[in-house]
């Protein structure tokens, strides 16, 4: 009997006195939180997307799909808050322009407030067809950022297409991105 009162009054006595003592409250030092920039030097970033590709045709009388819609997937690396690459894999319902593979160069103009970045590209790359054709692009598009590492964009591009029949693409694409 006289060591489990000696045990609880050990016990008593040490928790007792971890909360003995007036109660006050600390002052709390507010600092300014600053939130992390949505778009960042040295991007690494991959897009999954949905397509429609236009085949304007110049010079053929051809019974053959001129239009369709598709989708792919891009990787690409900003090497400084303005200027980037990346390499594009776009696969169509198109008959004359079933898989483009290309890339490009990329000027972006982040409005980080805004958490928009439109954006101009250039490149050139290879269609995968009835034979391979190389082509040159141009577009621009619009990348608006929820997140510093998710985001949505959509763009659009002409290319014109080294071939007989001059099979110029518009393409038009809208996704999902991925920033690392």
């Amino acid at each position: 009997m006289k060591k489990t009162a000696l045990v609880l009054l050990t016990a008593l006595v040490c928790v007792g006195s971890s909360v003995a003592g007036p109660l006050q409250a600390l002052p709390v030092n507010p600092h300014e939180v600053t939130p992390s920039a949505l778009f960042r030097d040295q991007e690494l970033f991959f897009d999954i997307y949905g397509s429609y590709l236009q085949n304007r045709e110049t010079n053929c009388d051809c019974e053959s799909k001129r239009d369709g819609y598709g989708g792919g997937f891009a990787i690409g690396h900003y090497f400084g808050y303005y200027v980037g690459a990346r390499l594009d894999v776009n696969f169509s319902s198109v008959e004359d322009a079933k898989t483009n593979i290309g890339g490009d160069i990329l000027l972006r103009f982040p409005i980080q407030t805004a958490h928009l970045a439109p954006y101009a590209f250039v490149g050139g790359g290879v269609q995968v067809a009835n034979g391979n054709n190389g082509f040159l692009r141009v577009g621009g598009g619009i990348e608006w950022r929820f997140t510093p590492h998710f985001g949505i964009f959509g763009e659009g591009s002409y290319s014109w297409v080294d071939q007989e029949n001059r099979a110029n693409n518009l393409t038009i694409k809208a996704g999902i991105r991925y920033i690392y």
